[in-house]
């Protein structure tokens, strides 16, 4: 006879991540312990172990990697035998070069004979050819100068005019003339007016005062909220991907609802 299992008693939870309306758990999140893995209670579900290095060396080229490329790993080429092989025995023969290029032939070295020379001690009364060339012509009385510089100056005095005193004639040192101009009570019953034009520089460069202290703000005893567009603060990973949207289960809401528990 079977024994009933009875109802007070705690069944056995189903295991979360067999749920098939679950979203599927992104790979950085088992790498970063954001995952829920610690709730499963079939035992079937663990964490991958945590990979050294995300993103191998392969995964990525830059564009010198793909210009410069590292040659292959290709084994030298083998040497090729040379079918020479010299003779161990002297050549009896001759050959161009030494035929073309011969050796001098050694003669027997003899010294020179030296001859002694003797010298006479008369005199020489003939003329040599510079002397026949350039006779001297005795002392003379001419100074040769290099670029000699003549000066033509006369003691006299010029009592001439210039045409620089002839058209910029001195002006007289006399005191100038002030003339004082009289009121006129003619003129009197005239009033001034301002002008309503004003200069370029005027109208741009208007004066500016300063003012040291902060204004004073209007004070409002209730919040007003500025108007904006809805759209302005939603960034694109919050518009596109939404949770009341979607029909799986969100794996982040989770995790956190089983820690706040």
């Amino acid at each position: 006879m079977a024994i009933k299992r009875p109802q007070s008693a705690p069944r056995r939870r189903e295991c979360i991540l067999k749920d098939d309306s679950l979203d599927l758990i992104p790979e950085s999140d088992h790498y970063t312990r954001q995952c829920i893995c610690f709730m499963c209670t079939c035992g079937k579900h663990s964490c991958p172990a945590i990979k050294k290095t995300l993103y191998p060396k392969t995964s990525f080229s830059s564009q010198y990697q793909l210009t410069f490329k590292k040659p292959s790993s290709r084994s030298p080429p083998q040497r090729v035998r040379s079918s020479y092989s010299p003779s161990p025995f002297k050549m009896e023969l001759i050959t161009t070069q030494k035929q073309d290029y011969k050796a001098p032939d050694l003669k027997p070295f003899s010294k020179p004979v030296t001859v002694s020379s003797s010298f006479s001690n008369l005199k020489f009364s003939g003329r040599t050819k510079y002397q026949c060339d350039f006779p001297n012509w005795g002392p003379i009385d001419i100074k040769h100068e290099k670029d000699p510089q003549l000066t033509h100056e006369t003691k006299m005095k010029f009592t001439g005019k210039s045409s620089y005193s002839l058209f910029y004639e001195r002006k007289s040192s006399s005191p100038e003339i002030k003339h004082k101009v009289s009121s006129s009570p003619s003129l009197s019953h005239i009033k001034t007016y301002e002008s309503g034009y004003e200069s370029s520089n005027k109208r741009d460069f208007r004066p500016v005062q300063i003012r040291y202290n902060t204004p004073d703000l209007k004070k409002h005893s209730q919040y007003i909220p500025t108007s904006y567009s809805p759209y302005q603060f939603i960034s694109m990973s919050k518009k596109t991907f939404t949770g009341s949207n979607s029909p799986f289960k969100d794996p982040h809401m989770i995790r956190k609802r089983a820690l706040a528990d």
